[in-house]
């Protein structure tokens, strides 16, 4: 999926900051480390995407890779002050579930269902099309970076596994 040289108005409208990367290795490692770097530059709902991450990782350290061009990986920064430390936990599940609706929106009229394989899986049609990542930033526990990984084109032999 080439990045649209119009750029993604609609994100733009919400997202204070909206960078763009010809590719990375890891959108959420990125994001944390600049957000640790230079909190300013990068308040609630800023964004980093790309369609070629080489190095991606999900929950419990696994490995995300994907060929440049079939997944869009994006990463936001979450603002979480107004939060109990106690509720935390469920940011990443709150995440798979809006995901999923977002998905299930746009496969409307389809035949494709859309659902999320609890924690922060989402699927279409019972195999994998993304997953959820989300990660505190070191010296600022108030804000969160929540990464996404969407299959948009991959073919079946670049796969991971059978399951996607």
């Amino acid at each position: 999926m080439p990045i649209p040289a119009a750029g993604f108005p609609l994100a733009a409208a919400v997202s204070p900051r909206l960078q763009v990367a010809e590719h990375t290795d890891s959108t959420n490692a990125d994001l944390v480390a600049a957000v640790r770097d230079a909190p300013r530059d990068w308040p609630h709902l800023s964004a980093l995407l790309t369609t070629d991450q080489r190095r991606g990782r999900g929950r419990l350290d696994r490995t995300w890779v994907a060929p440049p061009g079939a997944a869009l990986a994006l990463s936001v920064v979450v603002d979480v002050t107004g939060l109990p430390i106690a509720a935390r936990g469920w940011i990443p599940l709150a995440a798979g579930a809006a995901m999923t609706r977002a998905v299930a929106a746009q496969l409307r009229g389809t035949g494709n269902s859309a659902g999320l394989k609890w924690p922060n899986d989402v699927l279409v049609d019972g195999l994998k099309i993304c997953g959820i990542l989300a990660e505190a930033v070191a010296g600022s526990p108030s804000t969160v970076v929540v990464g996404s990984g969407v299959n948009t084109r991959m073919a079946a032999v670049d796969l991971p596994v059978t399951t996607a």
